[in-house]
């Protein structure tokens, strides 16, 4: 079985996700939990109980400037180097509303 180790995220990427989140709708958001947890909702604490690992993963694994992938099961998002924060965006949102 092949192991894939994270790349740690930048500090530039932990920023551009952070304004993603902030700049999105409601209703992406519920489709952003559901991309990446499997459910449009909160738990019950709110966002303090939310749990979602983010990993950056090399470019052999998903293609800079690629679609992010999730595993739901443990609210997990794979998402790949991205050029810009124009870039990620588009990516992301493309994913979420697949």
């Amino acid at each position: 079985m092949t192991r894939i180790e994270p790349i740690a995220l930048s500090a530039e990427e932990t920023e551009w996700i952070g304004l993603y989140l902030q700049k999105i709708t409601t209703d992406q958001m519920q489709l952003f939990l559901a991309f990446v947890t499997g459910s449009t909702v909160l738990p019950a604490g709110g966002y303090d109980a939310l749990k979602i690992t983010i990993r950056k993963v090399a470019s052999t694994v998903i293609a800079k400037d690629g679609l992010p992938q999730s595993h739901t099961c443990f609210s997990i998002l794979d998402m790949p180097s991205y050029s810009s924060q124009e870039m990620l965006a588009k990516q992301f949102t493309t994913a979420i509303e697949w």
